[in-house]
């Protein structure tokens, strides 16, 4: 149990109007540790379980702690992306530390406290209520400079997590979606509002001053992490249309692959995060 004053307490956390008066901590947490918070909707597409995955795992390679909620698909998504990085993850918790829910997400936790921390301001043995996610939720953006909504509908749960962040002072970004997609619709709300519309690992990375690592003039590659193959249909027509040392636009890639122009967008973004293709910096990619 870590209280407020305590050296070990997250000085950022102590920041927001009402901190937690205690912490408890299943694991070992970083109080000087930059932490990104990624979260979304329980009922995640794949295309925002890959962008989730690919953020994570590319800010937790560069040393960056991510944090969310251990909920069914994009939180779930989120920690796993960086304990595939190998890097550290923080999971906060709606009941105690060692109640875990859902349940099938125990082996999860038990990855996230040997690599990060689960984290609860409810004493061990306290069961989650109805109101209790929603108050981790502020913990969850207490704890992080971003917090970064990678999928959500209008009514979403992690659309309080950004609300918090927002009345905290923290900086609050939004993985776009499909036009038609419900599940977006949150994300494009936020965009309006003035979320930071990130479209890639770099805009996450010019926001926390993080170095870009190059494998030739200004490429972000993700350090740890190896490129994952294609998946489905879409992705492997785009990763076709890129032909060996060839460059192409968005729209090149849009008309050579046949996609629509929302599902090739989306496929593309998606490719991109797991490191399967590269944006250069005149915004062509290349496989």
């Amino acid at each position: 149990m870590i209280a407020l004053g305590d050296a070990r307490y997250p000085p950022l956390l102590a920041k927001i109007h009402d901190p937690p008066a205690r912490l408890w901590v299943k694991g070992e947490m970083d109080p000087a540790a930059t932490c990104v918070a990624i979260v979304g909707t329980r009922h995640s597409t794949r295309y925002g379980e890959e962008a989730a995955r690919g953020l994570a795992r590319m800010l937790a390679a560069r040393g960056a702690w991510v944090v969310s909620g251990l909920a069914r698909g994009i939180d779930a998504a989120a920690h796993r992306g960086a304990l595939e990085a190998g890097g550290k993850t923080i999971a906060v918790l709606g009941s105690g530390v060692d109640v875990i829910y859902p349940s099938e997400h125990r082996q999860l936790a038990a990855d996230v406290a040997r690599h990060g921390a689960l984290v609860s301001e409810y004493p061990p043995n306290q069961a989650p209520g109805k109101y209790t996610f929603i108050q981790r939720n502020r913990i969850i953006a207490g704890l992080s400079v971003i917090t970064v909504v990678a999928e959500s509908p209008m009514n979403g749960g992690a659309m309080t997590t950004a609300d918090f962040a927002c009345e905290q002072g923290r900086t609050v970004g939004a993985v776009p979606g499909r036009i038609d997609q419900a599940g977006s619709a949150g994300c494009h709300q936020l965009i309006r509002e003035g979320a930071a519309l990130v479209t890639g690992a770099e805009d996450l990375f010019a926001e926390l001053g993080f170095a870009v690592v190059a494998a030739g003039a200004g490429v972000i590659a993700p350090v740890g992490a190896s490129r994952r193959a294609p998946s489905g249909q879409d992705e492997r027509l785009i990763v076709a249309a890129l032909r060996e040392g060839e460059r192409l636009g968005l729209d090149e890639l849009i008309a050579r692959s046949r996609l629509p122009a929302a599902r090739a967008s989306a496929t593309v973004l998606a490719l991109e995060l797991k490191g399967t293709i590269v944006k250069r910096p005149d915004g062509r990619y290349e496989a």
